[in-house]
């Protein structure tokens, strides 16, 4: 993968010297993220890397060029469970927003209650007598 190319999947870095990698898609974080080329030996895909030698879909290679094997596609990879999780998971919701709506329909009552307050008094001012 040449440099400011995108991973175009989730998979363990075999080759590449000076890697650094924008991972603001996934973790939000502003500063480059220094990778490395895997060393060891992998068994049938089944050993524990660190985040130091993956790359993940959706991230952007800052500089060198990385060679990647590829371990996740599609809808396995990171970004594609976060797609997932925000498709189909609960939309409930959080304590700040149960706050922020038991305070509007808080001042919404008050609301009421001021302009009926105000009417009536307009009322028996005569205002509305003929």
């Amino acid at each position: 993968m040449p440099e400011g190319g995108t991973f175009p999947a989730d998979g363990i870095l075999v080759g590449g010297l000076n890697l650094q990698a924008d991972e603001s898609t996934l973790t939000g974080e502003a500063m480059p993220v220094r990778k490395h080329a895997f060393g060891g030996e992998l068994y049938n895909g089944e050993t524990p890397v660190d985040n130091h030698y993956w790359g993940a879909a959706g991230t952007r290679l800052l500089t060198g060029e990385a060679r990647q094997r590829l371990v996740f596609t599609g809808g396995e990879t990171l970004y594609g469970q976060i797609v997932r999780s925000a498709r189909e998971g609960q939309h409930e919701r959080t304590p700040l927003q149960h706050a922020i709506g038991a305070l509007v329909a808080g001042l919404v009552v008050i609301a009421v209650l001021i302009c009926m307050a105000l009417a009536a008094t307009r009322y028996y001012q005569g205002f509305w007598r003929a």
